[in-house]
């Protein structure tokens, strides 16, 4: 078996973790900070994907950077996450793949570069997320 034939199920992230699409931007936000993770997928009530969250979704509606000193960024900030939904900052054209697909496969969507990182489903189930870090560490490793 080449290289690129190495099933996704054997590089994905599998410790995952996720956010419902009508919650606020609060735990979000949180986990961003506390978390080495810059994807989230976006699961509806029924636990089905319907989104994929970024950590410059999240900058995008945050106070961010200012040539001017803000005092109350962290309150401005808090605001905004309480009073924003996940469902209107997340990326709804959202792309999967199968665990089985092989890292080949996963290459040639990201390099068309659209997507970041893409949520592995089986079912209707998210089982992981790949990224090109993945991919990369997985070829430097076998």
């Amino acid at each position: 078996m080449s290289r690129g034939e190495m099933a996704l199920r054997d590089i994905m992230v599998t410790e995952l973790l996720t956010v419902f699409e009508d919650e606020t931007m609060q735990r979000p936000a949180l986990f961003f900070k506390e978390f080495p993770f810059h994807h989230l997928p976006v699961l509806n009530r029924d636990v089905h994907l319907v989104g994929m969250l970024s950590s410059t979704d999240l900058a995008q509606i945050s106070s961010g950077f200012s040539l001017f000193e803000m005092q109350d960024r962290a309150q401005y900030d808090d605001a905004i996450f309480q009073s924003t939904l996940v469902k209107d900052v997340m990326s709804k054209q959202i792309f999967s793949m199968h665990p089985q697909q092989t890292i080949a496969e996963a290459y040639d969507q990201f390099r068309q570069g659209t997507f970041r990182a893409i949520p592995i489903v089986d079912g209707d189930q998210v089982v992981g997320l790949v990224t090109p870090l993945d991919i990369i560490e997985a070829l430097l490793n076998s």
